[in-house]
């Protein structure tokens, strides 16, 4: 499975416990960011 794939996957599951329907998008983004921005990192691929 893709990187990316398995981090939609993980941020679905994490959206899915947040009853607040209309937060799904921002924490959404913020998460999938924020795993991105750590994995990139720990390549050493910092922006």
């Amino acid at each position: 499975m893709h990187s990316l794939d398995r981090i939609n996957e993980y941020v679905n599951t994490l959206c899915q416990q947040i009853r607040w329907k209309k937060a799904h998008l921002r924490v959404s983004d913020e998460m999938t960011n924020h795993i991105i921005d750590g994995r990139d990192a720990s390549k050493g691929n910092i922006k």
